[in-house]
């Protein structure tokens, strides 16, 4: 046992690419869905094919030894067809979604390089809404910036996004904790003031204002 162990420890620090990728980021995740907020996703089982835009800002970030702070990066995840209401989202989910997307889309920040997109999408498959392999991934300008309730996301010809914090009776920030998301644990609960996602070249259309819009401050590190 001792020399199989052995050799294995040898293996990974003679090639180092067959060990896991190091990488450490912070910064925030938003969920943009069609589900009504705060979304049953983050309590128990929820509708399936829900649609999402989760947004990624990275505030410092490497991965695998590529520094991609300050980018962005969008995955669409679960469009698959026209919806229909599950019950927990009647008001606000049967309006939505027309598209023949197999499953997903990533947008990645257009600034990226070569090196970065390969490490950003590293980063999103290790921690964050990964809609699978042999999705579309696309090259767009990604703005991002804080509000004063919330956050705003924008996609110029493609995706609109603001997200505002719901609050509670006493007016302060609702957080719910222990949220078993891959992105962590804790949540504040927020809502969609734009939602509205077009892709004609997809053929991806959504409009979905009043949705939930949640958003986490992540701290990743492996």
């Amino acid at each position: 046992m001792r020399t199989w162990l052995s050799c294995l420890f040898l293996l990974m620090t003679t090639f180092p690419a067959l060990a896991a990728p190091a990488y450490k980021a912070t910064g925030v995740a938003i969920h943009q869905c069609s589900c009504a907020y705060a979304c049953p996703c983050m309590f128990e089982n929820g509708p399936e094919n829900c649609a999402l835009a989760a947004v990624y800002h990275l505030e410092t970030a490497r991965y695998a030894g590529v520094d991609i702070s300050g980018l962005n990066m969008i995955s669409i995840d679960g469009a698959l067809k026209v919806h229909h209401a599950a019950p927990c989202c009647e008001k606000t989910h049967s309006k939505i979604v027309k598209t023949n997307v197999p499953a997903g889309v990533v947008y990645l920040d257009a600034r990226a390089t070569p090196a970065q997109k390969s490490a950003l999408l590293g980063l999103l498959e290790a921690h964050g809404e990964w809609p699978g392999p042999g999705r579309p991934v696309r090259s767009v300008p990604i703005s991002f910036q804080k509000t004063p309730t919330g956050y705003k996301t924008t996609v110029p010809g493609l995706f609109s996004g603001e997200s505002k914090g719901v609050l509670s009776r006493t007016n302060t920030p609702i957080v719910v904790e222990g949220v078993g998301f891959a992105e962590g644990p804790r949540w504040v609960v927020g809502r969609s003031v734009v939602n509205d996602l077009h892709d004609a070249s997809l053929g991806l259309h959504w409009h979905l204002p009043g949705t939930n819009g949640s958003w986490s401050q992540f701290a990743w590190s492996h």
